[in-house]
């Protein structure tokens, strides 16, 4: 393990955040080099002002080939809630919040002895995986029972702004069998998994208009419209108190799931109880479902609202705008386009002028209710099914005891990275559920890497 941690040190040492360009080509140019030395024929993939794509490809002489994607690019880091550098790789001996003290990696006798955890940006998210990856291909005592196709970009963290254009230029995509995803956590139970679909996501900013000045709530209150209370009604005509969405149309397209993946999700460990008492939660939202069943359906979820001051900063006083920001959560078959439409149509049906700029001094004065909507970039959902060849084949490789997930509460745009429908895509994650990707403190349990490793290994040696 440590020269697994010392090679995986080196490339956590590379700041690959947004604000930090000039180190993504150095990053693409490890990762290259890492599975050169592993051989593979490697090429960086490049487009101006985009973050190099590194592809790497294996030809083991096998009948088909398996197409993996990763990324090095990290989420930015706020430097004071860290407790160690966010580029020096640190080892612990537990939860460094806990308590836990650090150890250095030349003095762990037995990696077994505690809960060893590497806290550095983009340790579990996602360059583990890589890391994982490589170290497998070490274990292999011949060929891998698959051609390999291994893709790893530098810009998911923000969007993957260039990836379709970069995988243009990357023709052997055209005859892979499947692509495997490797990002995200385990199952919170610690059991390895398997997840054969994600939902997919559309974000969307609303500003609600009140008075061009600030008035004073008492003289004015009850008379001149206070565009906070104008939101809050809006946002809470769109759910339930139980969570379900309730604009009209906005689940017409999702798909009904099989009896294989009803019978799937029956079987995950059942470790809801468990999370919310971790978090201090009486009981889930819709006072019933599962965590698993829960985080696979649609959702409309709030990140937040603007508007005026609350307790020493509150004023008596009638603000001129309230702002708000949600993400809405997709499932097969939705499409962002069909979910934006209907929840455009819903807020009128509430009454509301839409626009998506700011209005002029006319457009508040001649319509009753505006509204500003801003719909950010989104991606489709998608669900391989598990009765397909391609799924039957993973599950066999991985192991008989992995868990089989039919879908991911999380979205990853796999219709980006695999724009044919046709194409199976499922994700095979290693990071333990507790490693605080994209907040500070980000760490890897050791334990979940060298279990990723021998996870990869035993993928490569019997996938078929």
């Amino acid at each position: 393990m440590r020269e697994v941690l010392a090679e995986f040190s080196r490339l956590l040492s590379i700041p690959t955040t947004v604000a930090h360009t000039e180190g993504r080509e150095e990053c693409a140019c490890l990762i290259a080099s890492m599975l050169t030395k592993r051989g593979f024929a490697t090429r960086l993939v490049e487009a101006p002002g985009a973050a190099p794509l590194v592809v790497g490809k294996l030809d083991a002489g096998a009948d088909c080939t398996l197409a993996l994607y990763s990324h090095y690019d990290a989420q930015p880091v706020d430097q004071p809630d860290w407790l160690n550098d966010p580029w020096t790789p640190t080892l612990y001996d537990g939860v460094a919040e806990q308590g836990a003290s650090r150890v250095r990696p030349d003095d762990v006798q037995d990696w077994t002895a505690h809960d060893y955890r590497l806290y550095a940006r983009s340790t579990s998210d996602d360059k583990a995986p890589v890391q994982a990856f490589c170290s497998a291909l070490d274990r292999l005592n011949a060929a891998p029972a698959v051609n390999l196709l291994f893709v790893v970009e530098g810009e998911e963290e923000c969007g993957s702004p260039n990836f379709r254009q970069l995988l243009a230029q990357v023709p052997e995509t055209e005859t892979v069998f499947g692509w495997l995803i490797l990002d995200g956590p385990v199952h919170p139970s610690r059991k390895q998994q398997v997840i054969f679909g994600a939902r997919g996501v559309v974000t969307l900013q609303m500003t609600v208009y009140g008075p061009t000045r600030t008035l004073h709530s008492g003289h004015y209150g009850n008379f001149v419209p206070n565009p906070a209370m104008r939101l809050v009604h809006l946002i809470a005509s769109m759910r339930d108190p139980l969570g379900h969405v309730t604009v009209e149309g906005f689940g017409d397209a999702v798909a009904v799931l099989g009896d294989e993946e009803k019978q799937a999700f029956a079987k995950l460990p059942d470790i809801g109880g468990e999370m919310l008492a971790a978090v201090n939660v009486h009981g889930p939202e819709d006072g019933s479902s599962s965590f698993a069943e829960a985080v696979a359906r649609p959702a409309i979820n709030l990140h937040g609202i603007q508007a005026g001051h609350v307790q020493q900063e509150a004023t008596n006083a009638i603000m001129q705008t309230a702002r708000s920001s949600m993400d809405i959560r997709l499932v097969p078959d939705q499409t962002v386009a069909d979910v934006q439409r209907a929840v455009t149509e819903h807020v009128k049906r509430q009454g509301f002028h839409v626009i998506e700029r700011e209005p002029t001094p006319e457009e508040l004065r001649s319509n009753e209710k505006v509204v500003r909507m801003q719909w950010g970039s989104g991606y489709e959902p998608a669900r391989t099914p598990l009765s397909s060849e391609f799924a039957r084949a993973l599950i066999k490789a991985v192991g008989t005891d992995v868990l089989v997930n039919p879908m991911l509460g999380g979205s990853v745009p796999i219709r980006k990275i695999v724009s044919q429908s046709d194409v199976p895509v499922a994700i095979l994650p290693i990071a333990n559920h507790d490693n605080n990707q994209h907040g500070a403190n980000e760490n890897i349990r050791i334990a979940n890497l060298s279990d990723g490793i021998e996870t990869y290994a035993r993928l490569l040696s019997s996938f078929s």
